[in-house]
């Protein structure tokens, strides 16, 4: 609860959907970088079900592909 009353940070970096799901990718910060994910899966115009993953972003990726 803490991180819910602290925003989410930034605007999405990118969405996706398929059928009735749609995927959002964000960056933000809760005390450090954090990367999440947040899939919803949409009936009738609103959104029935919410799944979410927060991660913290490393100081160094290991790959060239970027976060996202």
């Amino acid at each position: 609860m803490e991180w819910a009353a602290q925003g989410p940070g930034g605007e999405p970096e990118s969405s996706d959907s398929m059928g009735d799901l749609v995927l959002l990718q964000s960056e933000g910060e809760f005390g450090v970088p954090v990367a999440y994910w947040d899939l919803f899966r949409v009936a009738d115009g609103k959104i029935v079900e919410h799944w979410d993953v927060i991660a913290e972003v490393p100081d160094e990726l290991p790959h060239a592909n970027g976060l996202f």
